[in-house]
């Protein structure tokens, strides 16, 4: 073999030896790119807290389930349950259980009051006329007379009449005083304690009323109108009357037993 075909040979042996190990790397290096990741496989499956926001909390379940829920009226057997659960129901606006509650006069009779406090207290009741009649209070001494069908008790529409007398306040302070010692008259602490105060209003309930008012005499000093309220079985009443807020609410500041 001459010296030249030795050359082409070597050269033939480096160059496939050469494309030998290029094609191992590249399969080598396809291989490599080709193995799964870990990452992968825990990719398709929720993460924590993708977990989180897609499961419901359990304060939003609950709600769901309660709105959910029927909401059930039921009509109570006593007069007195009746009433409360009437003015429950007017309180809360829930004008589709009033309507079920009384007959169409006394909603009207309940609509005609707005913005009344809707914090309701059971006070008596008794029988006018062969008809139960109970009597409520709120926390600002309106009252609510409600009358009822004694035989519809534990059925729709028991209610006949709901008449309220609301807190009303005189622009002048006689008139003013005079109210407080009729609210004093009913046992309307609540009306009592909105025309003066919570202390003037325990002061005189925990006393007898006077049966009735004689006579009435103002004077005035320094914006205060002192009332004096002479009586038929009792000592006077003396109430101070602040001028600025006839009219309002809590306008009686002060008293004096017997003399100031």
């Amino acid at each position: 073999m001459s010296a030249m075909t030795r050359l082409r040979t070597l050269a033939t042996t480096v160059a496939v030896a050469g494309l030998v190990l290029a094609a191992g790397a590249c399969s080598k290096q396809s291989a490599d790119s080709q193995s799964p990741s870990v990452t992968t496989t825990v990719g398709e499956s929720p993460s924590a807290s993708t977990a989180a926001s897609v499961a419901p909390s359990a304060s939003t379940a609950a709600s769901s389930a309660a709105s959910k829920g029927p909401s059930t009226l039921t009509f109570p057997t006593t007069a007195k349950a009746y009433g409360s659960a009437l003015l429950s129901a007017y309180a809360s606006g829930s004008s589709s259980h009033v309507e079920q509650l009384a007959v169409q006069g006394a909603v009207l009779q309940l609509k005609d009051w707005k913005n009344l406090d809707t914090h309701w207290t059971y006070i008596s009741c008794d029988t006018d006329g062969g008809a139960p009649r109970c009597l409520y209070r709120n926390n600002n001494g309106d009252e609510a007379q409600l009358r009822f069908n004694e035989s519809q008790l534990g059925h729709p529409t028991a209610v006949t009449e709901a008449l309220i007398n609301p807190t009303t306040y005189a622009n002048n302070a006689a008139d003013y005083a005079n109210a407080f010692v009729y609210a004093w008259q009913q046992g309307n602490k609540q009306r009592m304690a909105r025309y003066s105060s919570s202390s003037i209003a325990s002061h005189y309930s925990g006393k007898n009323a006077p049966n009735g008012i004689t006579s009435t005499s103002t004077t005035e000093a320094d914006g205060i109108v002192t009332v004096t309220l002479s009586t038929s079985d009792s000592g006077p009443v003396i109430l101070k009357v602040k001028s600025s807020l006839s009219g309002k609410a809590h306008a009686i500041t002060g008293y004096c037993d017997n003399a100031c």
